[in-house]
C-alpha cells in the first residue's frame, strides 16, 4: 500500500510541476510592426527603395523587410519579451550619375534613429525594447538626380 501511495504522490507532483513551467521559449512575445514607405512623408518626390534588418533575428527567422515597388509594406515580427531589437534601415545602394545615392532615408518614427557609422552608405540604426507591442515606420525617399 505504501508503494502505491508513493507512486500516486510522484505522479501528482509531476503533473503539478509540468503545469507550472512558465512561458515556453517559443511562445509569442511582443510584436514589432515595421511599416516601410517608399515615399517621403510629405508625399512628394520619386520612389525610394530600401530594406530594414533585425538583430537579433525574430522568431519567424526572417532577417529583413524590403520595400516593394511604389507601395508601402508592413512586416510583423514577434520577439521574446524584453528583447532589445536593433533595426538597421539601409537605402538601395544604386548611385545616380553624380555618384550620390538615388535613395535616402528621410526619417524613422517609433525609435530614436541615428546615422550609422561603419555601416552601408546612408544607413540608419535604432533600438527598440520589446516591453510591449511596437510600431516603427521608415520613410525612403527617392532623390531627384
Amino acid at each position: 500500500m505504501k508503494s502505491i501511495t508513493l507512486i500516486l504522490a510522484l505522479v501528482s507532483l509531476l503533473l503539478v510541476t509540468g503545469c507550472n513551467r512558465g512561458p515556453s521559449p517559443n511562445a509569442i512575445g511582443s510584436k514589432l510592426t515595421l511599416a516601410m514607405h517608399p515615399n517621403c512623408s510629405h508625399g512628394n518626390g520619386p520612389t525610394g527603395i530600401g530594406r530594414v534588418t533585425y538583430a537579433p533575428v525574430p522568431q519567424s527567422g526572417h532577417t529583413e523587410c524590403r520595400t516593394a515597388g511604389d507601395k508601402s509594406i508592413t512586416c510583423n515580427e514577434a520577439f521574446n519579451p524584453d528583447t532589445t531589437v536593433t533595426l538597421m534601415a539601409i537605402p538601395d545602394p544604386v548611385l545616380g550619375p553624380d555618384g550620390k545615392p538615388l535613395t535616402l532615408i528621410e526619417k524613422i518614427d517609433g525609435c530614436n534613429a541615428t546615422a550609422c557609422q561603419g555601416c552601408p552608405p546612408g544607413a540608419w540604426t535604432c533600438q527598440v525594447k520589446m516591453d510591449g507591442d511596437k510600431l516603427v515606420e521608415a520613410y525612403f525617399c527617392g532623390r531627384v538626380h
